[in-house]
């Protein structure tokens, strides 16, 4: 039996188990290649009311190279990665899994990560049919977390971030720098 990790929040929510290796061995075989694949695959299988394999094909389309690149600071080499628009659409589509078999609390902790990675479509959240099963009064709490008052002024001051920065680097001497 393949070991099994879960990561922090899908245990909060009390997401069931994937193998480590599930993600390898769907990718070795003849499976998705691209992250929009595994996307339009997870589609097909979430139609056929075949979620959980469909919620193991948006998994995959989060760790398959996408139409976006990332770059770390120490390494001149670029990596391709999932668009924005490519991760919100896995997650998104996740959730709807989640909400159609019935884990709510799976469905929010996806939506969650939806938000926290720049997801702004409020109206889609609260109308779409197939995510219905977690909307209410917890998604409503989601979304105010992310649109609310308090998110909006975090992002607009700064709080500390050129602190933060000067203390990390006490050379710098130029404040435009530390934006």
């Amino acid at each position: 039996m393949a070991p099994v990790v879960k990561r922090k929040k899908q245990m909060q929510a009390g997401m069931p188990k994937v193998p480590v290796n599930a993600v390898a061995v769907v990718a070795k075989t003849d499976g998705p290649k691209r992250c929009k694949e595994a996307i339009d695959k997870g589609l097909d299988l979430f139609e056929a009311k075949q979620y959980q394999e469909a919620i193991g094909m948006f998994n995959l389309a989060l760790e398959l190279p996408g139409n976006g690149a990332y770059r770390e600071a120490t390494s001149p080499r670029e990596f391709s990665c999932p668009s924005d628009l490519e991760e919100h659409g896995a997650l998104f589509n996740m959730a709807c899994c989640y909400a159609q078999m019935g884990q709510k609390g799976a469905a929010l902790t996806c939506i969650d990560g939806l938000l926290e990675a720049g997801f702004t479509d409020y109206t889609t959240l609260r109308t779409d049919p197939d995510i219905a099963p977690a909307q209410g009064q917890d998604l409503e709490a989601l979304i105010e977390k992310y649109s609310g008052l308090a998110a909006k002024m975090k992002n607009f001051f700064p709080f500390g971030k050129a602190e933060k920065k000067r203390e990390a680097d006490p050379n710098v001497s130029k404040s435009w720098t530390m934006w």
